[in-house]
């Protein structure tokens, strides 16, 4: 029967895994063998490859801190009168129902003109930057061919005061056009390679 014979070194030489002269600064992460298509076309791998990458060389502690996660989808909105129902009893459901309109509100807390166009829930309100707010809303209920990017402009939630209801504008978002556009005409405006 076979034994194993152990030998014992006081000043040990580590390679750190990968480099034989080590390199404390570094983290070599292996990317193992393997086969993909890209763009069509056939990529195999048939070693381990290992790409170097720096190790983080500060920490930070906090003591007690706290670490918020939202979840879900939420939109930047402005013009924002009062809060949202986050938690409204009234409606007999933890997260309340707010109205979407296809207008802005005509003044804060009431909305003179435009139409429903559908309804959502309330997950969470936040402030983003400055008077731009992130309104976190889920269960969205649609009518027809309503899009909510392109059709929604407006919150609101009845609380039966003006002073109290909640209401706000969704934060437009402004898309760069590529191409070039050209007046022909004081009535006419030509598009070339865009959107517009």
């Amino acid at each position: 029967m076979g034994g194993v014979t152990w030998q014992y070194n006081e000043t040990p030489f580590y390679n750190r895994g990968v480099y034989d002269a080590g390199d404390a600064t570094k983290l070599a992460v292996g990317i193992e063998p393997g086969k993909a298509y890209i763009r069509g076309y056939e990529v195999e791998k048939v070693a381990t490859t290992f790409i170097e990458v720096d190790k983080a060389q500060t920490y930070e502690q906090t003591t007690n801190g706290k670490i918020e996660a939202r979840v879900g989808n939420y939109i930047l909105v402005n013009d924002v009168n009062n809060l949202p129902p986050t938690n409204d009893n009234s409606q007999s459901e933890h997260f309340g129902t707010v109205q979407l309109y296809d207008r802005v509100p005509s003044a804060a807390g009431t909305f003179g003109g435009g139409n429903v166009v559908g309804t959502a829930r309330v997950r969470f309100f936040e402030q983003h930057d400055g008077t731009i707010y992130k309104l976190g809303l889920f269960d969205d209920q649609l009518d027809g061919t309503t899009d909510f990017g392109r059709d929604v402009k407006g919150v609101f939630y009845d609380r039966s005061d003006a002073n109290r209801n909640f209401s706000c504008q969704v934060e437009p978002v402004n898309t760069r056009l590529i191409g070039s556009v050209t007046a022909s005409s004081s009535t006419t405006v030509t598009g070339s390679g865009t959107s517009f």
